[in-house]
């Protein structure tokens, strides 16, 4: 059972744009459903900046009040890191 949970995991795909950006960002993912999926934003730091919910294929990441730098886009599903991307914001 445990290695049907990993296979579904690899099928997980996401895709920010525009990356980099000096606006929001944009997020795709495909799951095999939206339950319990969120997106977390932070800093290089370690310091949460967002947490958003995904309900859908897109989700947007508003950058409103963001310092230029770079940022780690981390998609979790059932409470486990499942995607990481780096997002650039100027």
């Amino acid at each position: 059972e445990l290695g049907n949970e990993v296979a579904q995991f690899e099928k997980i795909e996401m895709q920010v744009h525009p990356n980099p950006s000096s606006n929001n960002f944009n997020v795709q993912v495909s799951l095999p459903n939206y339950q319990n999926a969120e997106i977390k934003i932070a800093g290089l730091n370690g310091h949460l900046k967002s947490v958003i919910p995904v309900t859908g294929e897109t989700t947007i990441i508003p950058t409103k009040g963001w310092k230029a730098g770079m940022y780690v886009c981390n998609l979790f599903v059932d409470g486990k890191l499942v995607k990481t991307e780096k997002l650039v914001f100027e």
